[in-house]
């Protein structure tokens, strides 16, 4: 394990080698000369496996196009295109950045040293994301999604069971339920997933509405939700990142 000071240190020089699904990406941080069109500040070829992110980002905006460029590439390896349901995209992102997660783990803790910049409790992410010693984050019972606060109680097992289903996410109440007996990254999984859910809610998109708006959608939604949700966030990180080791989303009485 780093000491802390060695993790407040850490940065990632490019080129960085990143893996989403089947594909095996080299990420270079270009000059605006090296993009086909000029204006872009990202683009990426996946025969050639290579990503160009423009030299002059850094910080939250360097993340912010990161992160575009690897929920694009995660819809593709899962096959959602123009015309994909809603779900199939909420299920996409979900499960795409917790694999994202584990398999980059050092550029995973890279990204979150991005998102924690200007954020007062930011510094802890990369900390966090790395599985650095830390105090154990409680399960959000509320979480803020643009304007309005959403809600997370617990499903229990007898309605999960009769209903097939891990979480629920209800628009008209502003309510996500998340069972009880869930551990690990599907735990993390199952509240990303619903959390997504209303962000496109929130976002107003329609079922079958394109993939650039679904991306669009995410990117952004998740990005707020790490500056106005810092706890619910390193709870998250620290799930995925310690898988089982945590108690029961919520005791079942």
């Amino acid at each position: 394990m780093r000491k802390l000071n060695e993790i407040k240190e850490l940065r990632l020089a490019f080129p960085m080698r990143i893996a989403i699904g089947p594909y095996r990406l080299m990420v270079l941080h270009a000059p605006r000369s090296a993009m086909t069109v000029k204006r872009r500040l990202y683009e990426y070829d996946l025969s050639q496996g290579l990503v160009w992110l423009h030299e002059s980002l850094e910080g939250r905006q360097l993340a912010r196009y990161f992160l575009k460029v690897v929920t694009y590439i995660i819809h593709k390896a899962a096959g959602c295109q123009d015309g994909c349901i809603e779900e199939a995209f909420t299920q996409s992102i979900a499960a795409g950045l917790v694999s994202f997660a584990q398999t980059n783990a050092q550029v995973w803790t890279w990204l979150n040293g991005l998102l924690g910049k200007d954020n007062k409790r930011g510094a802890d992410y990369a900390r966090v994301a790395m599985g650095a010693p830390h105090a154990q984050f409680l399960v959000p019972t509320a979480v803020r999604i643009g304007r309005h606060d959403v809600r997370i109680v617990r499903l229990r097992h007898e309605t999960a069971v009769r209903h097939s289903v891990d979480g629920y996410f209800a628009p008209a109440t502003r309510l996500i339920e998340v069972y009880e007996g869930l551990q690990g990254p599907h735990r993390a999984v199952v509240v990303m997933h619903e959390i997504t859910h209303a962000i496109h809610n929130l976002a107003g998109l329609k079922n079958r509405d394109t993939r650039a708006r679904f991306v669009q959608a995410q990117v952004e939604g998740w990005l707020r939700f790490t500056e106005q949700n810092p706890a619910a966030w390193m709870w998250l990180l620290a799930t995925i990142r310690e898988q089982a080791d945590f108690e029961p989303v919520l005791r079942v009485a």
